[in-house]
């Protein structure tokens, strides 16, 4: 991923880190919705990475496209990508993937295992200059 994608990346990261602690796994059903329209489409791909037009007119077509269809958390994640800028079309797929909470589990940088109750921040290597921080909670399991 070229200089520029790797920021848009790691500040479309740092927005999702935010949403974190209360998002639904609907809300990464939704990303990977969103990103399977992307990869599908290369007119698509190509209009929201048209060095040409602003990014307020690349997130416009992303709302026109996914408002009402989708959360409103996953249009404004989704067109705050859009809205950034991209070295290539493909970057903007990957980024919706990383986003749709998919993380190989060799990127989890967890020296040694979580053994007791307690809130843990464990560090995800989502790229070579991007680490994301993930709240942990291990709680005692509730008496059925």
């Amino acid at each position: 991923m070229a200089g520029v994608s790797s920021e848009s990346l790691a500040a479309a990261l740092a927005a999702l880190e935010a949403k974190l602690p209360t998002a639904s796994l609907q809300l990464a059903k939704e990303l990977f919705g969103i990103l399977g329209t992307v990869d599908s489409s290369a007119g698509l791909r190509r209009a929201l990475t048209d060095p040409s037009r602003s990014g307020d007119e690349k997130s416009a077509l992303v709302k026109q496209l996914f408002s009402g269809k989708v959360s409103a958390d996953a249009v404004e994640i989704a067109s705050g990508l859009a809205g950034s800028r991209w070295a290539s079309a493909r970057d903007i797929g990957d980024a919706l993937e990383k986003k749709g909470f998919n993380v190989d589990r060799r990127k989890i940088q967890l020296h040694e295992p979580l053994k007791t109750l307690g809130e843990f921040t464990v560090p995800v290597k989502l790229h070579k200059d991007v680490t994301a921080h993930l709240k942990v909670v291990i709680e005692k399991e509730a008496a059925e």
